[in-house]
């Protein structure tokens, strides 16, 4: 397989990790952080797909990747997970049951929307699925600026879903400490996302610019974060709010006084995920905070080419 890129687009600042099979873990073999040209991308929608790829084709080229194969992150405030239940079947018939019904789900026309679904448990009388959903202009606007960077795409997956994946591999929290609340802190937009018992059970991306400037903004996006946590308790009938801890990615994680007012508005520990990317040892500049979407992607399709090789041999 060789090296596999991961690549996480966002409207301030294009990640990418090249991950390859080591010996005993995945190994980190190039990345970087590249400036997003101004007014290219927005709210995970590239606006200029054939400037960015150019852009992205020439930060690969002086990194030294090699890698031409490419998991990439779909990303924005119109993306849309959750959990469904559904009829018991397989997974192309739920997929196929789900195109007739997702106005039900998504707040905007079916015929504009790229959707998914991964079961995630078989019940005798129902299924209990993962639904991803996309704007279409989004997902198109990915694959050509892929194409401008002469890139082929593997896989087009939710960022949450690769930032979960990261966590799983590089977090020391206690599991005893479920649910976990994950921040995502990019420059314009927030992802907030719960995880429980190992799986994604919400999700939602906040743009900053909702919030305006000056000395409070960042007290409102902290009462936007807690009424979000709010509801996922409210609507899975648990309670009050008893996150165990909180885990933060992302370039805000240094503005320290906004994590200490997301300490004392939430009321639990914040910590920052990711001090390292992956592997012991890695000499790499890039903080793995900023790396974890790219590195999740990229851990997907490495450790499905793993399982794949140890399945035929």
């Amino acid at each position: 397989m060789g090296q596999v890129l991961g690549l996480d687009i966002g409207s301030a600042a294009v990640k990418f990790a090249e991950v390859a099979c080591g010996r005993r873990e995945p190994q980190l073999v190039r990345s970087g952080v590249i400036a997003t040209p101004a007014g290219t991308v927005a709210d995970g929608q590239v606006l200029q797909p054939a400037e960015l790829g150019r852009v992205i084709q020439k930060a690969l080229q002086r990194a030294g990747c090699r890698a031409r194969r490419v998991a990439c992150a779909v990303n924005g405030s119109g993306l849309l997970l959750r959990l469904v239940e559904l009829p018991p079947l397989s997974p192309a018939q739920l997929k196929t049951s789900l195109r007739w019904e997702l106005e039900r789900y998504v707040p905007y026309a079916a015929t504009a929307v790229e959707y998914d679904v991964q079961p995630l448990e078989m019940l005798p009388d129902k299924a209990v699925a993962l639904l991803a959903t996309a704007p279409q202009a989004v997902v198109t606007s990915l694959l050509s600026t892929l194409a401008a960077a002469r890139l082929v795409p593997e896989v087009l997956e939710p960022g949450p879903l690769a930032l979960l994946r990261f966590i799983g591999s590089h977090s020391a929290a206690d599991a005893s400490a479920d649910p976990f609340l994950i921040l995502d802190l990019g420059a314009a937009s927030v992802k907030i996302i719960v995880q429980n018992k190992g799986r994604l059970e919400f999700a939602r991306t906040i743009t900053l610019k909702e919030f305006g400037t000056g000395a409070d903004a960042w007290e409102r996006v902290v009462g936007e974060i807690r009424r979000s946590a709010d509801y996922f308790f409210l609507q899975q009938h648990r309670g009050a709010p008893h996150f165990g801890t909180c885990l933060c990615t992302g370039g805000l994680v240094h503005e320290t006084a906004f994590l200490a007012q997301l300490e004392a508005g939430l009321g639990i520990p914040v910590q920052v995920a990711g001090e390292k990317a992956v592997g012991e040892g890695n000499s790499h500049q890039v903080p793995g905070h900023l790396l974890a979407t790219a590195v999740g992607l990229a851990l997907g399709e490495v450790e499905k080419h793993a399982f794949s090789h140890r399945a035929t041999t």
